[in-house]
């Protein structure tokens, strides 16, 4: 039905090769259809995410990027996006996928791209 949440099981698994190290308060979510996979000598840093159906091969770093960066509040950071150490993310603003945090970032405004800019600001309420 329209606007309703639907559940999706977690069927996957998760498979780690040999000699593999992972960071403290690191999550690791198994598969949804398939596995999740690490091969051999791989090491992950602390505090790391690595999502469903991710696939790391033999001797791979994952490494966190945000260091001391403050967070203000409503804020949100979509994946794969980086944040240089002591940035601030303004109260409800929005940091587009991928993109890389560079200064600080305003409130209510959406940025994105590589280095990040503004794309759009926000009225209030947005």
């Amino acid at each position: 039905a329209e606007g309703k949440k639907i559940k999706v099981p977690h069927n996957g698994g998760l498979l780690i090769g040999e000699n593999v190290e992972v960071g403290s308060n690191t999550f690791i979510n198994r598969g949804t259809l398939g596995d999740t996979k690490m091969g051999n000598k791989v090491k992950i840093d602390n505090l790391c995410h690595i999502s469903h159906n991710v696939v790391i091969e033999a001797n791979v770093s994952v490494v966190a990027h945000s260091r001391s960066v403050l967070l203000k509040k409503n804020s949100y950071i979509a994946p794969s996006a980086s944040v240089m150490n002591q940035i601030s993310i303004g109260v409800n603003s929005l940091i587009g996928l991928g993109a890389m945090v560079l200064k600080d970032v305003e409130d209510r405004v959406v940025v994105a791209d590589v280095p990040c800019k503004i794309i759009k600001r926000l009225e209030v309420g947005e």
